[in-house]
């Protein structure tokens, strides 16, 4: 009996290595993204890509190749610099929408963005944990891997974060280059040893009101839509503020956590920051509660939503219908009238087009195509 209890014991009180845990960590960052990926095939462009993207097409018909859509993008921020406003870095990017190539490339887009949101979380988790903090490699990989996991599978909307290319970029992909920018600030900084104690000064001055200014900062970003349109923003602008909250909520965590560890190390000497596996397995079970609880499981987990709308085919589906509006867009025809769209996965339709030739969607895909009109009959009308 003692020697079951004491297996028994051994087995409870097991703590799994750093190591493990962030091999355990990354690859809940790859099951999150399989999803995610998976449903790229389906994206479609939607009337601002065909705005933006016509200047590097242009280009491309101009000069041709890669060096005509860049010269075609550079023309559009010129333009917007008289016509719009200063976001003039996104705008490039947004000119140079994939589907300038062919409808068959815009998928490229949503992974393009995939790839700058990881790679902008991972180099800024990674200078402050390794640079400067100092912190091991595996602690850095499984904050890497579960700070990139809480903003891609929490996203306010992934709908307009990832899949819509020309919104996606404008905010979320300037919110991954912002980290980047960030954390190259922080290696310049760290990169001799002198200035590192510059680094931990505001910093440590920061750490001390930390909650404080973290609400003032995710408050601020409510700021311009609020003075502008009078409400927190659009979906699209909201994706960049939930981020932000994101990133601070799990900076403020790991410091809470850390000045509470060495508080307790004060008054007793066997605390450690290891925890015992049933502590992670717990853990699962409350996330598996909490999903199962969620009114729109669909929309506030992105990887769920992503595998649902292409278990139930409606991704193929929506996909194949717009796959049929390109043929006939094609045509000969100069006035087209297409039909409205039978299935709409939430996270792939943006919209569709009205049976206003003269609204903004439907010239921008008119202008596209080279077509007199574009329309989609209001089924309500017709009855």
């Amino acid at each position: 009996m003692k020697s079951f209890l004491e297996k028994t014991a051994k087995i409870v009180s097991w703590k799994p290595s750093a190591r493990l845990v962030s091999v355990f960590a990354f690859l809940m960052l790859v099951i999150i993204l399989v999803p995610l990926v998976r449903i790229v095939p389906y994206t479609v462009p939607w009337y601002d890509d065909y705005n933006y993207g016509s200047y590097a097409r242009n280009g491309i018909e101009l000069y041709g190749g890669v060096c005509g859509a860049v010269k075609g993008a550079a023309d559009c921020v010129r333009t917007q610099w008289y016509a719009w406003q200063g976001t003039y870095s996104s705008i490039f990017f947004m000119a140079l929408m994939p589907a300038v190539w062919g409808e068959d490339k815009y998928f490229l887009g949503p992974l393009f963005i995939f790839a700058l949101l990881i790679l902008g979380v991972f180099a800024l988790v990674k200078v402050l944990v390794r640079d400067v903090l100092g912190g091991n490699r595996y602690s850095c990989l499984t904050l890497q891997s579960v700070t990139a996991s809480v903003v891609l599978m929490f996203i306010y909307t992934a709908k307009t974060g990832f899949y819509w290319y020309n919104a996606g970029i404008h905010y979320v992909g300037m919110h991954a280059v912002a980290m980047l920018l960030i954390a190259a600030a922080i290696k310049l900084l760290t990169a001799k040893k002198k200035q590192t104690v510059w680094l931990f000064l505001p910093f440590s001055m920061l750490f001390a009101f930390v909650a404080a200014l973290s609400f003032c900062l995710y408050a601020s970003g409510f700021t311009p839509s609020l003075y502008a349109m009078g409400h927190g923003g659009l979906s699209r602008t909201l994706n960049a503020v939930k981020m932000t909250w994101q990133l601070l909520l799990i900076l403020n965590e790991v410091y809470f956590l850390g000045w509470l560890q060495q508080y307790l190390e004060k008054k007793s000497k066997n605390i450690s920051g290891d925890a015992s596996w049933w502590f992670y397995a717990l853990a699962g079970v409350v996330m598996l509660l909490i999903f199962s609880a969620s009114d729109n499981q669909a929309g506030n987990y992105s990887a769920y939503g992503a595998y649902y709308y292409v278990h139930t085919g409606e991704a193929y589906n929506f996909h194949e219908q717009y796959l049929e509006r390109v043929e006939m867009l094609k045509s000969d025809a100069s006035r087209v009238v297409l039909e409205p769209y039978r299935f709409k996965p939430w996270f792939l339709c943006m919209g569709d087009l009205s049976d206003n030739p003269d609204s903004e969607e439907n010239r921008a895909i008119a202008d596209w195509y080279g077509k007199a009109s574009v329309v989609v009959p209001d089924p309500d009308k017709q009855e």
